[in-house]
């Protein structure tokens, strides 16, 4: 029986022939369905633009009778499907596009689909650096990001009011970080100990140095070509501004190379440190 539909029935009582007062009885009555609403499917979600690797979440807004809800996200979806009401958080781990549906039913063998295509799109994402250029001025320094549409710089974690442009000049000491959006993706970069304040001499000895290979894997190699002699500091400083080691050498030639241990070292950047009888220099390498 369909819902919302009566059905009338009608009973008739009749005694047989052997009855001494033969008698009739007659009853009507009606059965009526339960008033059922027929489902239509909807649904909403938190944002359909997204960076891939982002989590958005899926809430149902359908209405009328409904027993059961089967969800499909598309590609790139984590979970892929899932059944209930929700709402429902899923993860796109890979840029594109993805077609989202979801399908109510109930147990009047009624039901409705909301196919919604290309309807989560996930933008590539990306990791934005940043490099430190010598200016005119011995204690500026230009820090250029890695190219995007908008930017925002930070120092010691906090946003730099007005630092929106792709390089910034800085005079202060500290480490920095940049935000940079593509596409409507923003990402941030690793943190820099960024050391601004050096005089001619340090200018002088930080040409001479090297550091490679970047990216490193067991060994660091610290190259000097200059004629400064004497005992070397070289230091170790994480993304946080941290100091992971210190070492002294003794430098007894124009041209030599300290090789530092680098497997204790966790992937990311680094900043390498060395201090001279004659000046410092700051040096960026990555470990692989």
């Amino acid at each position: 029986m369909a819902p919302n539909e009566a059905v009338g029935f009608r009973f008739l009582f009749l005694s047989d022939a052997f009855t001494v007062a033969p008698g009739a009885a007659i009853d009507d009555f009606q059965i009526t369905s339960q008033n059922v609403e027929p489902p239509v499917a909807d649904f909403t979600v938190s944002s359909s633009s997204i960076c891939a690797g982002e989590t958005v979440t899926f809430t149902n807004a359908s209405t009328g009778t409904i027993t059961t809800y089967e969800w499909r996200f598309g590609a790139g979806a984590s979970p892929a499907s899932v059944t209930g009401a929700g709402p429902h958080e899923v993860t796109y781990t890979q840029a594109g596009s993805a077609s989202v549906s979801l399908r109510v039913l109930n147990g009047f063998g009624q039901e409705d689909t909301d196919e919604r295509t290309d309807f989560i799109s996930a933008e590539e994402q990306h990791t934005p650096t940043f490099t430190q250029e010598n200016t005119d001025d011995w204690n500026v320094s230009r820090l250029v990001a890695s190219p995007g549409d908008s930017y925002q710089w930070y120092l010691a974690g906090n946003a730099i009011a007005g630092a929106t442009e792709q390089s910034y000049l800085t005079s202060d000491d500290g480490v920095y970080e940049v935000d940079v959006t593509i596409n409507g993706c923003t990402a941030r970069s690793n943190g820099r100990n960024i050391i601004t304040s050096l005089d001619e001499d340090n200018r002088t000895f930080e040409r001479s140095v090297s550091v490679y290979p970047t990216p490193a894997t067991d060994l660091i190699k610290v190259a000097l070509s200059n004629e400064v002699m004497g005992q070397h500091q070289i230091s170790i400083i994480d993304a946080t501004g941290a100091v992971l080691s210190e070492t002294q050498r003794m430098k007894e030639a124009f041209d030599v190379i300290f090789e530092i241990d680098a497997r204790s070292l966790i992937q990311g950047n680094y900043l390498i440190r060395i201090v001279s009888p004659k000046g410092t220099a700051v040096k960026q390498v990555m470990k692989q």
